[in-house]
């Protein structure tokens, strides 16, 4: 008859509406983690890595067949990839190197030979 106890337990009203709430709560938050585009993680990534805030991060899809991704932010960019839904560094971080928007002139051509 013991075992009738921890039956009824089990089953009763108020372990059934627990369970129910466990379960909404954990789809809940796995249905958050896969529902997080590639694009915001790496976003949030690369803010972190580049000790920037998010709203300063560009990120860009530099293939999506191999889930690849460039980030730059406070003068600083690096490569990540997706894998498994979770965003991966896949470069070092470097600093974005500026240019000056001037072209370079060509080389100055050799002195003629002395005489």
């Amino acid at each position: 008859d013991a075992t009738k106890e921890v039956l009824n337990c089990a089953l009763s009203q108020d372990n059934v509406v627990r369970m129910n709430r466990a379960i909404l709560v954990a789809l809940g938050l796995s249905s958050a983690l896969v529902g997080c585009s590639p694009m915001a993680q790496i976003k949030a990534r690369a803010a972190f890595d580049m000790q920037c805030k998010e709203d300063q991060v560009e990120v860009i899809e530099i293939s999506s067949f191999r889930s690849q991704y460039g980030a730059r932010g406070c003068g600083k960019q690096a490569s990540y990839i997706v894998r498994q839904g979770q965003a991966i560094l896949n470069s070092p971080i470097a600093p974005i190197e500026q240019s000056t928007g001037a072209a370079t002139p060509p080389p100055a051509p050799p002195a003629p030979p002395a005489k």
